[in-house]
């Protein structure tokens, strides 16, 4: 009866172990190209990534339309005109709300001139995180060069059959 206990015992942490070890492998398989898992990659919509980068790189083309000097009435009229067909309605409240906490341009050189996008992640069925750079130039820059970098991160989510940007997060510049 030992016998069949012990038995048991080694057959359940084998099978256990050899569970675990199978789980482990398929999580730790890297792709080459962004250091995402495998699973992840199959899963993103080639056609949800492209409208997503769409619409993260339109709304980068839009920032240096928004200036964040100026009267508070000026500054609510333009983020309203120019990001309206980029970001969700929350987002655009956030921001006429208290227009210092919106995206654009703050100061007259350097100033954004686009988004480069460096990352592209699924996060749920339509929800993407997105990381990049607003390039920041100045008159003295050639076309891809950039003054300043600001690294930032979206959320971009598909709201009623629309992306639009949810959140949106920028960093401290990083000076070239």
């Amino acid at each position: 009866m030992k016998k069949r206990i012990k038995l048991m015992l080694i057959l359940l942490l084998s099978i256990s172990l050899l569970s675990i070890s199978l789980l482990v492998g398929c999580s730790s398989g890297n792709s080459a190209k962004n250091g995402k898992n495998d699973a992840n990659e199959i899963k993103q919509d080639p056609k949800a990534v492209a409208e997503v980068e769409r619409v993260v790189e339109g709304f980068g083309s839009v920032l240096q339309k928004v200036s964040l000097q100026g009267p508070t009435e000026e500054v609510k009229k333009s983020i309203q005109e120019n990001y309206s067909p980029y970001v969700t309605s929350d987002l655009l409240e956030r921001w006429l709300e208290n227009p210092s906490k919106a995206l654009g341009r703050l100061t007259s050189s350097p100033w954004p001139d686009r988004i480069e996008i460096k990352n592209v992640e699924r996060l749920a069925d339509e929800a993407y995180k997105v990381e990049g750079e607003i390039i920041e130039i100045t008159s003295t820059e050639k076309k891809n060069e950039a003054a300043v970098r600001r690294p930032v991160t979206f959320v971009v989510e598909n709201t009623e059959g629309k992306w639009l940007i949810l959140t949106a997060k920028v960093d401290d510049p990083v000076e070239k």
